[in-house]
C-alpha cells in the first residue's frame, strides 16, 4: 500500500515539476529569453534554488509543503483562466499554448518572416499599424475579453504566488499559536462535575521548546482543570533531552486534583535521531509524578483512566472478541501506584500492533460505575471501543487533517475513524484533537493548534 502511494506521489511530483517549469517560464522577464530550452532551464534553476533555500531555512518537509501549494494554486488558477476565456468567447486552449503562438508571431514579425495562422488573420491590421503590433497582442489572438487572458500581466503566476503566501502565512500562524476548544458532556456516573484538560501531539521541538511547552501548561493551569490527559506524541525525533526534561518538570509543577496522565504515541517510543531513549522519557515523566499507562488503568475519584498502547505501526486493531488465545494477565487487585488501584490486561499471544491489548480484554474487571476515560493516541478502534463500557475516548495523531487538500484522506482511506472533533457511538463519546503543536510541518491550513477542555457534568 505504502509503496503504491510512494510511487504515485513520485510520478505526480515529476509531472508537477514539469508543469511548474512551464508556468515559471511564462513570467515576462523569463519569456523574453530567446529559446524555449533556455527558458525552461532558467525556470528549473529558479525552482531548484528556491526549494533549496526553503530546505535550508525551514526543513525538507516544509519545502515540499510550499512546493505542493504552489503547484496546487497554479493548477487551480490555470483551470479558472481557461474557463474564463471560454466563457468570454475566446478560442479556448491553455494560456501556455496561446502565449507560445503569440511569442512565435512576435519573433516572426521582428525577423520579417512568415506569420502563424493566427497572425495572418490580422494581416491588414499589421500592415496598417506595424508599430502598434505589440500593444494589441490580445486582439491578434482573437480574444474577446481581456484581463485574465491578457499577456501584459501574467495573472496565473501572480495569483499563484499571492494565494500561496497568504494561505501559508495563515497556516503558520494557526500552527504556532494555541487555541482553547471546549466540550460539554453529561454522565450519571459523575457526582457534581469534572473538568478534564487534554492535549496531544506536542512534538516538543517543532513549534516550541521545553520552555515554550511550560508556558502553554501555565495557560492550561489557569483554566483550573481537575486532571490533564496527554494522548501521545509528547516528543519526537526533533526533541532534545534537555527540552524533554524541562517539559516534564513543567508537568510536575501542575497542581491538579487528579494529576497528569499519559499514554504513548507512535513517535514517543521511536528513539531514532534523538539523544534519549523511550525508557528515559518514561523515567522522567514518572519522576515528575506523571502516571504513565501502557495498556493499564487506574482510578482517580469518580474516574477510571485507561491508557492504550500505540497502534499506529501495525495498523488498525483487530476484533475485540473475548475468545482469545492465551490468558489475560492482571495485577493483583489492591496493587497501587500512589495509593490508587492499577490494573492491566496483556494478551500474551496478541497479534495486535506492539502487543497492544484488545480493548474488551483491557477493560475486563474495571469498575464500570466509574466514568471510564480511554487514552488512545490513534482514533482507529471506534467500533470495538463503543461496544465496551468506555464512556469517553480521547485521541490525537491526525493533527486535525493538517492541510486542506488532505484533511479527510485518513478517514476516506479507512486509516482513521475520525479526523477531528466530537462524535458519539452507542454510549461512548469520542473526541479527537488537532494537537497542541505539530510534527515537522510548520503550517496548519485545515485546522489550528489547540488544547481541549472537557466539562463532564453529572446528570443531577
Amino acid at each position: 500500500m505504502w509503496f503504491i502511494i510512494f510511487g504515485v506521489s513520485l510520478l505526480a511530483g515529476i509531472i508537477g515539476v514539469i508543469y511548474l517549469v512551464k508556468m515559471v517560464s511564462r513570467f515576462s522577464l523569463i519569456s523574453q529569453i530567446g529559446k524555449r530550452w533556455q527558458r525552461n532551464l532558467v525556470s528549473l534553476l529558479i525552482i531548484a534554488i528556491l526549494f533549496a533555500f526553503f530546505c535550508f531555512t525551514m526543513g525538507v518537509v516544509n519545502a515540499f509543503v510550499i512546493l505542493f501549494h504552489v503547484l496546487m494554486f497554479s493548477v487551480l488558477f490555470g483551470v479558472i483562466g481557461v474557463t474564463v476565456r471560454r466563457l468570454c468567447g475566446g478560442k479556448g486552449g491553455s494560456a501556455a499554448l496561446d502565449d507560445r503562438a503569440g511569442d512565435k508571431d512576435v519573433r516572426n514579425f521582428r525577423d520579417g518572416s512568415s506569420f502563424s495562422e493566427g497572425a495572418l488573420q490580422e494581416k491588414s491590421f499589421v500592415e496598417a499599424a506595424p508599430n502598434d503590433f505589440l500593444q494589441h497582442d490580445s486582439s491578434y489572438r482573437g480574444e474577446k475579453c481581456q484581463g485574465l487572458a491578457g499577456r501584459r500581466v501574467y495573472w496565473q503566476g501572480w495569483l499563484t504566488i499571492a494565494a500561496t503566501v497568504l494561505t501559508l502565512a495563515v497556516g503558520y500562524y494557526q500552527c504556532h499559536n494555541v487555541w482553547r476548544t471546549e466540550y460539554n458532556l453529561t454522565s450519571d456516573k459523575i457526582d457534581g462535575s469534572v473538568r478534564i484538560a487534554m492535549i496531544a501531539d506536542s512534538h516538543i521541538g517543532t513549534t516550541f521548546d521545553g520552555e515554550g511547552f511550560a508556558k502553554e501548561m501555565d495557560k492550561i493551569a489557569a483554566d483550573d482543570p481537575d486532571i490533564l490527559l496527554i494522548a501521545g506524541d509528547y516528543v519526537d525525533y526533533m526533541t532534545t533531552k534537555a527540552d524533554m526534561v524541562r517539559a516534564s518538570e513543567a508537568l510536575g509543577a501542575m497542581n491538579l486534583k487528579y494529576g497528569v496522565w499519559y499514554a504513548h504515541g507512535n513517535h514517543d517510543e521511536d528513539s531514532f535521531g534523538r539523544d534519549f531513549e523511550a525508557s528515559d522519557l518514561e523515567a522522567e515523566l514518572e519522576k515528575n509524578g506523571v502516571h504513565v499507562l501502557k495498556d493499564e488503568y487506574e482510578y482517580a475519584g469518580d474516574l477510571c483512566i485507561v491508557g492504550r498502547k500505540s497502534g499506529a505501526r501495525g495498523g488498525r486493531s483487530g476484533d475485540s472478541s473475548d475468545d482469545q488465545n492465551g490468558e489475560s494477565l492482571r495485577n493483583q487487585e489492591g496493587g497501587s501506584r500512589e495509593g490508587q488501584e492499577i490494573g492491566s490486561s496483556r494478551d500474551q499471544n496478541s497479534d495486535l500492533p506492539g502487543g497492544r491489548s484488545n480493548i474488551a480484554d483491557l477493560l475486563k474487571g474495571v469498575d464500570d460505575s466509574k466514568y471510564i476515560v480511554v487514552l488512545s493516541h490513534e482514533p482507529i478502534d471506534y467500533e470495538n471501543e463503543c461496544n465496551t463500557s468506555a464512556d469517553l475516548v480521547v485521541s490525537g495523531h491526525t493533527h486535525g487533517g493538517q492541510l486542506i487538500p488532505i484533511t479527510y484522506v485518513g478517514v476516506w482511506s479507512g486509516i482513521n475513524d475520525r479526523t477531528y472533533g466530537y462524535e458519539r457511538r452507542n454510549n461512548t463519546d469520542f473526541i479527537v484533537t488537532s494537537g497542541i503543536s505539530d510534527w515537522a510541518i510548520d503550517f496548519k491550513t485545515g485546522t489550528r493548534s489547540e488544547y481541549v477542555i472537557i466539562n463532564v457534568n453529572g446528570e443531577n
